[in-house]
């Protein structure tokens, strides 16, 4: 069973890191990977030098944590990856990840990468319309999660 992750950031900006478990195709059992300490010994595909890379590699290593970390071009290549059993894991973002998750047949696990606050501000006593508009969006996408 493989993994696929998203970036994580609450409200608008929700690219979050996530683990997916791969169902049916892949002739392993299930993964479950809940954690970081979930990824011992694993095959782990992200993206070649992004920040998704290095933070991967900071985390494990946080962990103390031994996975073999696969670099690929493309989302779509560490899919692959992982649905052909060569990799156990996927980092994603959760748009890719979504949209593409019953294509490769994996699943999401609830890890999250990168977690960051999102603040809208505007000069005191102005705009209180649209602050409100923002505060309506933000309510309605946590709800989502």
């Amino acid at each position: 069973m493989g993994v696929w992750f998203q970036l994580g950031a609450p409200a608008s900006i929700n690219e979050r890191a996530r683990a997916i478990n791969t169902r049916g195709r892949i002739p392993q059992p299930t993964q479950n990977i809940q954690s970081f300490r979930d990824f011992e010994g694993k095959r782990i595909v992200v993206l070649a030098q992004s920040i998704q890379q290095s933070y991967l590699e900071s985390a494990l290593a946080g962990f103390g944590v031994n996975a073999k970390i696969i670099p690929v071009d493309r989302y779509e290549e560490g899919f692959k990856l992982v649905e052909q059993g060569q990799a156990d894991a996927v980092v994603s973002n959760h748009h890719f990840g979504n949209y593409t998750a019953n294509t490769f047949n994996v699943e999401e696990t609830p890890i999250i990468f990168l977690p960051s606050g999102l603040y809208f501000a505007t000069a005191e006593s102005l705009n209180p319309d649209l602050l409100a508009t923002v505060d309506q969006q933000l309510q309605a996408w946590y709800c989502l999660d």
